[in-house]
């Protein structure tokens, strides 16, 4: 019986391996094409991804002449591919080249903003900002947005931290990997730079993407993509602005935002543990600012 699944096994796979080979070739042609010349930022979940991407749009929209604030659901139809991984489907790609202000007509000889959390071979992008913040604020944040707002059991922050420690270290090593080999074309940006410093942090920014600098834009842009501002805009969509149908989210996707809110659920021995588990990936809670 065993032996019979086996064989059932085997040429099912021999149907799906090409296929799924052909899918990946055709994403990464898609790929390819959208984002020449374009934007990416690429980042760790919950550390400033949609802030960025909020504050681009509304900066880019603002210098474009139109003063109103970019919604969340206007970025993502008229200026930012918000989670690239997830959209690379022919509607989708077709509903992009009719709305998508970079897409449609450029904008400063960008041709595309997208985000993403997936490292994705190839320097297909102009520039990459990419976004990190500490490990230890990482795994909490991480714990209430996957599960305490989903309604899912978990006792402890401290029961993730193999998971997320993992994942973690894999998307720094990775973007450390990014800066080394482009210098010119990657900007590695803390989540405490963007809280505490948002506009030194976003003038560097423009600067580094050559766009052109406007102080009532940096200004009024960084107000519209506020956390206040996203917590209006959910109050008026009566939802979280990243809820997909069909999925449970209770609260807000925007929480405290407090740098050194680890403090609150870590003891020594984890601080210890996590120390650990960082140096197996050659990193160390040293590198990064932990309060």
């Amino acid at each position: 019986m065993f032996e019979l699944k086996n064989k059932h096994l085997i040429k099912f796979l021999k149907k799906v391996v090409p296929f799924y080979r052909e899918k990946k070739q055709l994403e990464i042609g898609l790929l390819s094409t959208l984002s020449k010349d374009g934007i990416w930022i690429y980042s760790l979940k919950k550390s400033g991804t949609t802030y960025t991407a909020l504050f681009l749009s509304n900066y880019v929209n603002y210098c474009m002449g139109n003063k109103e604030a970019v919604s969340f659901d206007e970025m993502n139809m008229k200026y930012c591919v918000h989670s690239i991984d997830s959209k690379l489907k022919a509607d989708n790609i077709l509903q992009l080249h009719r709305e998508n202000v970079f897409i449609k007509d450029q904008y400063k000889g960008y041709r595309s903003l997208f985000t993403t959390h997936r490292f994705i071979e190839g320097g297909f992008w102009s520039k990459n900002i990419c976004l990190y913040r500490n490990p230890l604020d990482y795994i909490i944040s991480s714990y209430f947005f996957q599960y305490v707002n989903r309604g899912k059991k978990m006792a402890h922050p401290r029961n993730i931290i193999d998971e997320k420690v993992e994942e973690f270290s894999l998307i720094i090593n990775k973007q450390k990997e990014l800066e080394k080999n482009f210098p010119d074309k990657v900007l590695r940006v803390a989540y405490s730079e963007l809280m505490r410093e948002p506009e030194n942090t976003f003038s560097k920014m423009v600067n580094f993407l050559e766009l052109e600098y406007d102080k009532n834009a940096l200004t009024l842009s960084i107000q519209n993509s506020s956390k206040k501002k996203v917590k209006e805009m959910e109050s008026e969509r009566g939802e979280a602005i990243v809820k997909k149908p069909g999925v449970k989210f209770k609260g807000s996707f925007v929480r405290s935002g407090k740098i050194g809110e680890w403090k609150d659920y870590f003891n020594d021995q984890d601080l210890k543990n996590i120390e650990e588990k960082l140096n197996h990936y050659n990193l160390s809670l040293k590198e990064f600012v932990l309060e």
